[in-house]
């Protein structure tokens, strides 16, 4: 996932720090299904890392992360690019 402005790179700080308040059962989960990690910083690219690819397909994980960019105000191909593999 490659951020090309900064108001995509603000949207995807946003979730991270969403995600720091979830409970510790629900970031268990979600740590199984994939991780990310921050690849570079300026430009900000980050790479998901599925570890169990039938879960990712069953929760569409791709779709969830850019619904999720985009209620944080990023639009996609705007202010940022997804490449799934």
């Amino acid at each position: 996932m490659n951020f090309l402005t900064e108001k995509g790179a603000s949207a995807y700080r946003k979730i991270t720090a969403d995600g720091d308040k979830q409970s510790w059962k629900d970031k268990k989960i979600a740590k199984s299904v994939a991780e990310d990690e921050v690849v570079s910083e300026n430009p900000l690219v980050v790479r998901i890392r599925v570890k169990i690819n039938w879960l990712a397909v069953q929760v569409k994980l791709d779709e969830q992360t850019v619904m999720a960019l985009e209620k944080k105000g990023a639009k996609k191909d705007k202010d940022f690019t997804i490449e799934v593999r």
